[in-house]
C-alpha cells in the first residue's frame, strides 16, 4: 500500500498518513508561477524526480488555461543511457491529473524519440480513471501533446541559438533521437531539422555547423546543399569529388554518421533548397577546359573508348571529367543511384543487393590518364595499358569499400610493382 500512495501519491498538496506514519512527499512545483522558483528549486525536483545526484542540462516549464488547461515540467538529462550502449530507454514523461499519477512513463504523451526526455504533464481535464485506450483517442491530450511538443522542440532550437556549447552536449547525447524524428515524424520534420549538426568542408575538425548557418553562407547562384558520406572527416576529405568544390569554394556538408543520409532522404529539402551528393554525375559546377590541345583530347576520347570496353558492364558509363583538377579519375553516383554508403547499408541487410553501376570520370590533365594517353596511343593492345586501365578502377573501389577480389588486385600490383623494377 505505501509503495502504490510513493508512486501515485507523493505530489499531493496535503500530508498522507499510514498507521501513523507520515508518507514522504514532494511539492508540485510544475503548478506554481515560474517567477516564484530558481533553477536550483527545478535541479533539485529533478533530482528527486529521477533519483539521480546530476542535475538537467535543461528544463522547460510551461503552463496553459486555453485551449486546453495542463501544467508541465520536462527535463533534457545530461547523460544518454542508450549512448552508453544500455538497452533502450523507456519513455520518461509521466501522465498526472490533479497531481495524482495516471500513467508512468506514458507511450501516448510524448512521441517515442523523444523518450530521453524525463517529467511531468497535469491536467485537471484529464479524469483519474480513463483507461489508455481513451488517452489515445482523448481530444484534449491530442492538444496537450502537439502544444508542448512544439514548445519543447522550440526551446530546444533556442538553446542552439543562445549556448552553443551547452547545445552540443545534447547533441551529443541525443542527436541519434532528433534523427529518428525526422524520419518518423512528418508533421514535426521541419522543426527538428532546425536541430541538426554535421561537420562540413568550412567548419573545422572539432566544430559543427547547422543548416541554417549552411544556406547563409551559400554563394549566390548556387541553389542546392551538397552533401558527402564517408567513414569519418578524414576520408571524407581525401574524397576527389571535393575537388571541384575547392575550386568554386562551395561548402560540403560531410556526414559521418550511416544515418545521415536517411535523414537527409526524408527531410527532402531546407529552406527551399533540396539536398545533393557531392558525388552525383550532374553536378552542374563542371570547368570547361579551354586550354586544352584538341589533338591532345581526341586521343583522352580514343582511351575512354577503350576504357568503356575493357570495363564493360561494371561501369555505367566512362567519360572525360569536367570537375577532377588533380586525382586521375573519379567514380561518380548516376543522377538518380544511392551513394555508394547507402548501398553498403543495404548490402549488409541483404547478401544478396547488387551495387548499382557508376560513371567512371577521367582527368586528362592528370600525369598518370597522361601516359596512359601515350600508351593507348602507341599501342592499343598494350598487355600494361589494360593492367593499369584495371588498376585504375580498383584503386577507386578500394577507396570506397567495395572491392571484390582482392586477390586479382594484389596480383595486378605485384606485376606493376615487377615492370616498374625494370629488368632483372
Amino acid at each position: 500500500l505505501k509503495n502504490i500512495i510513493l508512486k501515485h501519491s507523493k505530489f499531493v498538496p496535503f500530508p498522507i498518513y499510514l498507521e501513523g506514519e507520515k508518507i514522504e512527499r514532494q511539492d508540485a512545483i510544475w503548478t506554481q508561477p515560474k517567477s516564484k522558483l530558481s533553477a536550483k528549486d527545478y535541479a533539485e525536483f529533478y533530482k528527486f524526480f529521477e533519483n539521480t545526484q546530476e542535475d538537467p542540462e535543461t528544463y522547460l516549464h510551461l503552463s496553459s488555461d486555453a485551449p486546453v488547461q495542463f501544467a508541465s515540467l520536462l527535463f533534457v538529462p545530461k547523460t544518454s543511457f542508450e549512448l552508453l550502449g544500455l538497452m533502450k530507454t523507456e519513455p520518461g514523461v509521466d501522465l498526472y491529473s490533479k497531481k495524482i499519477l495516471i500513467q508512468k512513463g506514458s507511450k501516448d504523451i510524448m512521441p517515442e524519440y523523444l523518450r530521453f526526455v524525463k517529467g511531468i504533464i497535469d491536467s485537471e481535464e484529464i479524469p483519474l480513471n480513463i483507461s489508455r485506450e481513451t488517452i489515445q483517442s482523448n481530444v484534449r491530450i491530442d492538444k496537450i501533446k502537439k502544444h508542448v511538443l512544439k514548445k519543447l522542440l522550440e526551446h530546444l532550437e533556442s538553446v542552439k541559438s543562445k549556448n552553443r556549447e551547452q547545445y552540443l552536449n545534447i547533441w551529443k547525447n541525443f542527436s541519434k533521437n532528433f534523427k529518428e524524428g525526422i524520419v518518423s515524424d512528418y508533421n514535426n520534420r521541419e522543426k527538428l531539422s532546425q536541430l541538426l549538426l554535421f561537420s562540413s568542408s568550412k567548419s573545422g575538425a572539432e566544430q559543427l555547423t547547422d543548416l541554417k548557418e549552411y544556406v547563409a553562407r551559400m554563394p549566390e547562384g548556387q541553389k542546392e546543399i551538397y552533401f558527402l558520406g564517408g567513414a569519418d572527416r578524414l576520408a571524407i576529405e581525401k574524397n576527389p569529388a571535393l575537388e571541384i568544390f575547392r575550386k568554386k569554394d562551395h561548402e560540403v556538408l560531410y556526414l559521418t554518421d550511416p544515418m545521415d543520409e536517411f535523414v537527409l532522404d526524408h527531410l527532402r529539402e531546407f529552406d527551399k533548397k533540396g539536398f545533393k551528393m557531392a558525388e552525383s554525375a550532374d553536378i552542374p559546377l563542371e570547368e570547361k577546359n579551354e586550354a586544352a590541345d584538341a589533338d591532345y583530347m581526341k586521343d583522352a576520347e580514343n582511351l575512354v573508348v577503350y576504357l568503356k570496353t575493357i570495363y564493360g558492364e561494371q561501369i555505367q558509363e566512362v567519360r572525360i571529367s569536367k570537375r577532377l583538377t588533380d586525382s586521375p579519375c573519379l567514380l561518380l553516383n548516376p543522377a538518380d543511384g544511392p551513394s555508394v554508403q547507402m548501398e553498403k547499408i543495404m548490402k549488409m541487410v541483404n547478401k544478396d543487393y547488387q551495387l548499382g553501376k557508376r560513371v567512371f570520370e577521367i582527368n586528362p590533365e592528370n600525369s598518370l590518364i597522361k601516359k596512359m594517353v601515350t600508351l593507348h596511343k602507341q599501342d592499343p593492345a598494350a598487355p600494361l595499358l589494360k593492367t593499369l586501365a584495371l588498376q585504375l578502377l580498383d584503386n577507386m573501389k578500394l577507396r570506397e569499400g567495395i572491392l571484390s577480389d582482392t586477390e586479382a588486385t594484389i596480383a595486378r600490383i605485384q606485376q606493376i610493382m615487377f615492370e616498374a623494377g625494370g629488368p632483372v
